[in-house]
């Protein structure tokens, strides 16, 4: 999947990847009382863990994904455009939109003395 060139260029299509991962794995975890016969606890307990664990992983992509430069959240960024594709929009761009710089890793690693 093409994850557009701002994600590719910083290397973050990862956390895109991880989020999907982890949101499915919620997902499938919320189904599994609904294949077994579990008591009433154990129910709660799978959607609870279920949705704690799509939490997580939303949380963490919309937290982790930014620029390297500015350090501008760019999942928050892109949520909250006014077009209801806000994922079409992060593909489509090609410049961290709040710092208008290309947005490439620094290369730079300071290690030490």
């Amino acid at each position: 999947m093409n994850y557009g060139p701002l994600l590719e260029q910083t290397h973050q299509t990862w956390k895109v990847r991880a989020m999907m991962i982890g949101v499915s794995a919620a997902v499938l975890l919320e189904a599994v009382p609904l294949f077994f016969t579990f008591g009433k606890g154990a129910a709660l307990l799978f959607s609870g863990l279920g949705a704690w664990m799509a939490l997580i992983s939303v949380v963490i992509a919309f937290v982790g994904i930014k620029c390297p430069g500015c350090g501008s959240h760019w999942m928050w960024r892109a949520a909250f455009q006014p077009s209801p594709n806000w994922v079409g929009w992060l593909r489509r761009q090609q410049v961290c939109p709040a710092c208008k710089q290309l947005a490439v890793p620094s290369n730079n690693r300071w290690s030490g003395p």
